[in-house]
């Protein structure tokens, strides 16, 4: 009787768990639906937080941005990604609306797993130290000036820097954490940890969970579910299509009908 009294109250083993790595910038979000199909997981995690997945439906629905709560940073970044996604016939952020939209088809719980970016931004900003503001005021100001300069192929110049990560992951991330720590615990580490934990719960009792993250995450995501060994797909593998793919065709259709279930800051992930 104790013994099945103790299996009763254990905690659901976690099911098989697939990594996604994507960038928010590229147009893969066909990948992405096919790969959500073949698998059939019962559940998708989406690197999104509930503000964010606002933004982008109103974007899917009217074309434009809604107005912006974040800073004279967080636009800088807003308006950096779109173009670069411009560069690539891409949508910001498509790819994870992507996720959401094949997620809710093959009739998957849809879990946001992410902290609020705006808040996020504002810690990190907040526990910058003067060296790492210094730097960063260097960054902006060479960047202002370059972008006065005529750009031949602005998209070769993505492409490099796309390729020196992919060659090192780990040595691309350890040169952020030199020029700038309070920048890679805050916007990189914690929400690993964060993104990594709320996996892990809303894997319990599941069969298969898919996981779709920008691929700079996966590295700490990998290393913090080892014990799971999921099976990951890097950015490189997505961009050429080396994923998953289900029989016949599939319609993506034009938008993403979402209906919210609950919001735990810092708790386990919000169902949608």
């Amino acid at each position: 009787m104790p013994e099945q009294e103790a299996a009763a109250s254990a905690p659901a083993p976690p099911g098989d768990l697939t990594l996604i790595g994507t960038g928010h910038v590229f147009d893969i979000q066909a990948t992405v639906i096919d790969a959500i199909l073949a698998l059939r997981p019962d559940v998708v995690f989406v690197e999104l937080d509930r503000g964010r997945l606002q933004a982008l439906l109103h974007r899917r629905r009217t074309g434009e941005d809604p107005p912006s709560r974040g800073g004279f940073v967080h636009k800088r970044l807003q308006s950096f990604q779109q173009g670069v996604a411009g560069l690539y016939g891409a949508e910001v952020g498509g790819e994870m609306l992507a996720a959401v939209e094949a997620g809710q088809r093959v009739g998957a719980r849809v879990l946001l797993v992410d902290a609020p970016v705006e808040r996020t931004l504002q810690r990190a900003l907040g526990q910058l130290t003067w060296r790492e503001k210094l730097r960063a005021v260097g960054l902006l100001v060479r960047g202002g000036l370059r972008g006065l300069l005529p750009r031949r192929d602005a998209r070769a110049d993505v492409e490099d820097e796309i390729r020196k990560y992919q060659e090192d992951p780990t040595a691309a991330l350890d040169e952020l954490g030199r020029s700038f720590p309070t920048v890679r615990r805050v916007l990189i580490d914690e929400r690993d940890e964060l993104m990594a934990a709320r996996i892990r719960h809303g894997l319990a009792g599941a069969r298969h969970g898919v996981a779709v993250l920008g691929d700079g995450h996966l590295p700490g995501v990998l290393e913090r579910l080892a014990d799971l060994d999921p099976t990951a797909y890097r950015l490189d593998a997505v961009r050429a299509g080396d994923l998953p793919a289900p029989e016949g065709t599939f319609a993506t259709g034009d938008g993403v009908d979402v209906s919210f279930g609950f919001d735990v800051p810092t708790g386990p992930p919000q169902e949608i």
